[in-house]
């Protein structure tokens, strides 16, 4: 994993969560600790809990499929164990791709699982309609300010919730009504680069789902927001007074057994096989059964 832009901020600790999340990733030792590290650089570039009211931007690049959620699942657990009582993660812009970031991340924090107290109440979508939600943040928030109960007393609220303009909306509508002063939250965009940023800058105007997202932040006084992409070049070359414009840019390197398009486009490449010149219909006439290249490549897609 390579560093940050600009040094870390503060040095966050790992703990039983974010060592628990690596622990049940199934990688070797070696990147385990590259995977810690990476992490701490990541949310330790970010704004640091107890410092006030500010707020940092990270773009956190990675090759696609290399890992990226991975490394949020981690910082993730790693905000827990420094303190954070807030994260919420935009995930996808449709309903089925956020159930499953939700599923997958109750599965890669264990939210159901360990035993003691419970150290995540997570939610999808929290309607601002709703007055469960907001009793649930209150409580979340009183309890972290409660200098009488321990560590363990005090879960971290986790929500999801849908890239779209109404979700978003009702989502910032809650914190809207909380005093969040002081209060450090963990912002996830994952694919930041699809809805996220300022569609009509060139009118002079805002986008719905750049507003929304532009909202929810103001609504959290002491947060830091971290874009995942595997495609930076928008979120690079915006304007540098932009709200979404990064502080600290940090690329995530894949393990030693990633393959991606440098290895499957480059000449002599083991993962590709070339169609016979054999099995290419001359003129372009169909053949009557189908050449042998062919069923080969149907049986190792399916």
């Amino acid at each position: 994993m390579t560093n940050s832009q600009r040094r870390s901020q503060w040095s966050p600790t790992p703990g039983e969560e974010a060592n628990g999340v690596v622990e049940r990733s199934g990688i070797d030792d070696a990147a385990r600790a590259r995977l810690l590290q990476s992490a701490r650089e990541i949310l330790g570039s970010g704004v640091e809990p107890g410092t006030g009211a500010r707020a940092a931007t990270g773009l956190i690049v990675g090759y696609v499929q290399s890992g990226k959620t991975l490394s949020f699942t981690t910082v993730i657990g790693l905000a827990r164990d420094n303190g954070f009582p807030l994260v919420i993660v935009v995930a996808g812009n449709k309903d089925n791709l956020l159930t499953q970031s939700h599923q997958r991340l109750a599965k890669d924090l264990d939210v159901e699982g360990g035993v003691g107290l419970p150290a995540w109440i997570m939610e999808k979508n929290p309607r601002a309609q709703n007055n469960q939600y907001e009793q649930l943040i209150r409580r979340t928030i009183t309890n972290w300010r409660d200098n009488s109960l321990d560590a363990d007393e005090k879960p971290t609220l986790l929500l999801t919730v849908l890239k779209q303009n109404q979700r978003l909306q009702s989502l910032t509508n809650l914190l809207r009504r909380m005093d969040l002063q002081g209060v450090p939250a963990l912002v996830i965009d994952d694919e930041a680069d699809q809805a996220s940023l300022n569609t009509k800058v060139n009118q002079g105007q805002e986008s719905t789902t750049y507003t929304r997202l532009r909202e929810l932040r103001d609504a959290l006084p002491c947060h830091t927001f971290l874009q995942y992409t595997a495609t930076p070049q928008a979120p690079l070359l915006i304007n540098i007074a932009d709200t979404l414009s990064p502080d600290f840019v940090h690329v995530l390197e894949p393990g030693d057994g990633y393959v991606g398009g440098e290895e499957f486009f480059r000449r002599g490449s083991p993962y590709v096989k070339t169609i016979p010149a054999g099995d290419i219909p001359p003129n372009n006439a169909l053949p009557v059964d189908p050449p042998n290249s062919l069923l080969e490549a149907l049986r190792l897609f399916f």
